[in-house]
């Protein structure tokens, strides 16, 4: 243990000590942002003086571009923790167009500030309400397996400490009520931590720890949060408002943090925020080596369940723990190939999964590290960046090692159903393991959105559109879960319900390609040819720039049958035909009325077991050929006759 010397500002009740960035009232420790604490800071040191708005920004948010309203938010959560009431402020005045001033006297002092140093070199640079070597001896036991009975004491003891001080901490922030009684309040997201890294590491560390935590307190039936597909968007070096997470992603709490990486240490500052108030529940800054990136994920995990009063069952502690590997760079690689894996090019994915299959080298008994190479190589094959084949086998081998190794792994088993779904067409098995998916992990949103899919090839539409509505409660921002909704409808010959549903998905994410794929379809089907032609072109040039080389005129200017020629002449001569499997080029086919090359490339799609042959029977694109005997001995072949 050592001693340090640490400025301290005294003013009325409250005291601020600067070193370690702690407000307190009296002997109680008030939980603000770190922003909060640093312009609290800024103030009293130029109190009496009005701060300028510009001083602020460059001070707090240097060579960022920052919202004023930031500012307004900051100086809100510091009047709410002194208890000021509107318009009538003790501390800090604001003075309209220019800044803020710190109005009151205040002393300076110098006091003593005390660091204590563990063998595991990890060291609490902020230290809140939740006593922290408690909680990391609760994960130091839990992973160690230990049964013995003064564990469940100590984890008893930590829980029920945890569980008071916050009940406490709300009784003295507000009017005492249970601010995560109601439903809405137990969902979560957490936002990409900023990266304040000079280098592309940080970043890497930045989505990678991002997606570590989601997928852990996303192992809860009790709390729904939001996938990292939802939440990749707010990516930015700034802070964001709470009222804009509130209507992007409608939850009732979200997780924001910064990390910094330099010289194999991560510095990681996060905190718990409620939306409705913008009040911030818990927060903590941490300093870790990289190697123990584990630790820090479990630490937070376990912090963030305690502040949201989520009682965790001893085979849920068992299960969170085992999903890493105890090797700690391997799950750095995962965290890095899971980084490369959610930016989807084919180039990303070829990187993920190098990652991931170097992370499974470090630990072969590593089950997500399985996980992820298996998604990689299935997404590799639908990206165009090797043969269908050798990729979706490499799949195969990996999530089956995963779920040998950790069967409890709900995330193995949905990989393993998308395989068995539309690669082996084998259905019943793919629905068990979709099953077995939710069971394991009832708010993955994905295993809800695939099971969807599944149901849409078995025509079995309505089960489909409840199974796809239950994803979108758990992700209601995902575009592409929304537009499986679109696709449902579309198979059902429900047209205006499925333009209506792709609309949608443009409110979300303009130029989303297929959304605007299922929009021309459906538009052809009610004879719409100018907006069929619009919407073919918002797609072609967001996915396949280099399907046409035309501007949007040509598309408005040629007849739609002109346009169709066009686009199937360039899906199979151009250089982005490589990119097109032959399911994709049969459609264009169809649309230029070439049966013959209809049929070509369907034999081609049936040998490759291309992902969309499963919906053969039921999409409306094929009724021009639908009476062919040739149509139906496909369907023979396959044995995807309804």
């Amino acid at each position: 243990m050592k001693e340090s010397s640490t400025k301290i500002y005294t003013f009325g009740d409250y005291s601020l000590k600067v070193e370690d960035g702690t407000l307190w009232h009296g002997t109680e420790r008030i939980s603000v942002t770190q922003k909060s604490v640093e312009m609290l800071t800024l103030l009293l040191e130029n109190r009496g003086r009005v701060v300028t708005r510009d001083e602020i920004i460059e001070r707090l948010w240097p060579d960022t571009f920052v919202d004023e309203n930031n500012l307004s938010v900051t100086v809100s959560m510091l009047r709410k923790a002194f208890g000021e009431n509107k318009g009538e402020p003790k501390f800090i005045e604001t003075i309209p167009r220019k800044g803020y001033r710190f109005m009151a006297d205040a002393t300076e002092s110098e006091g003593a500030l005390v660091f204590t140093s563990r063998e595991y070199t990890r060291t609490v640079i902020e230290r809140t309400e939740i006593d922290d070597g408690a909680t990391t001896d609760a994960i130091a036991q839990l992973r160690s397996g230990a049964r013995r009975q003064n564990y469940i004491l100590v984890v008893l003891v930590i829980f029920t400490v945890l569980l008071i001080v916050t009940i406490g901490w709300n009784y003295y922030r507000g009017d005492g009520r249970d601010v995560f009684a109601s439903r809405g309040s137990r969902t979560i997201a957490v936002l990409p931590f900023r990266n304040l890294s000079r280098d592309e590491s940080g970043t890497q560390f930045s989505l990678g720890l991002t997606d570590a935590l989601i997928t852990k307190l996303a192992g809860l039936s009790d709390l729904t949060v939001r996938p990292t597909s939802s939440v990749v968007g707010f990516t930015d070096s700034a802070p964001t408002l709470p009222e804009v997470i509130k209507e992007k992603l409608k939850v009732g709490n979200y997780v924001d943090g910064t990390i910094q990486h330099e010289n194999g240490r991560l510095r990681v500052s996060v905190q718990l925020v409620q939306v409705s108030d913008g009040s911030v529940v818990w927060a903590e800054t941490f300093e870790e080596s990289v190697t123990e990136l584990l630790r820090l994920q479990d630490l937070i995990a376990v912090k963030v369940f305690a502040a949201m009063r989520i009682e965790v069952s001893p085979k849920q502690k068992e299960m969170l723990a085992r999903r890493e590997s105890k090797n700690g760079e391997a799950n750095a690689l995962y965290l890095k190939g899971r980084y490369y894996w959610n930016r989807r090019s084919s180039e990303n994915i070829k990187k993920a999964v190098e990652y991931f299959e170097q992370a499974v080298e470090k630990d072969p008994t590593f089950a997500l590290g399985f996980i992820g190479v298996s998604d990689g190589y299935q997404m590799f094959s639908e990206y165009g960046g090797i043969e269908r084949k050798v990729a979706m086998e490499k799949a195969r081998t990996a999530v089956l090692r995963a779920i040998e190794l950790n069967g409890d792994l709900g995330e193995a088993y949905c990989s393993l159903g998308y395989l068995q779904a539309f690669y082996d067409w084998d259905f019943p098995a793919a629905e068990a393991s979709f099953r077995k998916a939710i069971e394991l992990s009832p708010n993955y949103a994905t295993a809800h959105q695939w099971y969807g899919e599944l149901l849409i090839a078995q025509d079995r539409i309505d089960e489909s559109i409840e199974r796809i509505k239950r994803a979108l409660e758990i992700d209601p921002v995902s575009p592409i879960i929304l537009t499986d909704l679109a696709s449902s409808y579309y198979v059902a010959r429900r047209f205006d319900d499925a333009i209506k549903t792709a609309k949608e998905v443009e409110e979300l994410s303009p130029n989303f390609p297929m959304a605007n794929y299922f929009l021309a379809f459906c538009y052809a089907q009610k004879g719409m040819d100018a907006e069929t032609k619009k919407s073919y072109y918002v797609a072609d040039k967001t996915w396949l720039p280099g399907l046409t080389n035309s501007d949007e005129s040509a598309y408005t200017l040629l007849s739609l049958k002109d346009l169709y020629l066009r686009r199937y002449r360039d899906a199979t001569t151009s250089p982005v035909s490589k990119y097109l499997n032959g399911y994709q080029k049969a459609m264009n086919a169809v649309l230029a009325h070439d049966f013959e090359g209809v049929f070509r490339w369907l034999e081609i799609s049936l040998e490759s077991r291309d992902r969309w042959f499963v919906n053969l029977a039921m999409d409306p694109i094929w009724d021009p050929i639908r009476t062919d005997p040739r149509f139906n001995d496909l369907l023979q072949r396959s044995s995807l006759k309804k």
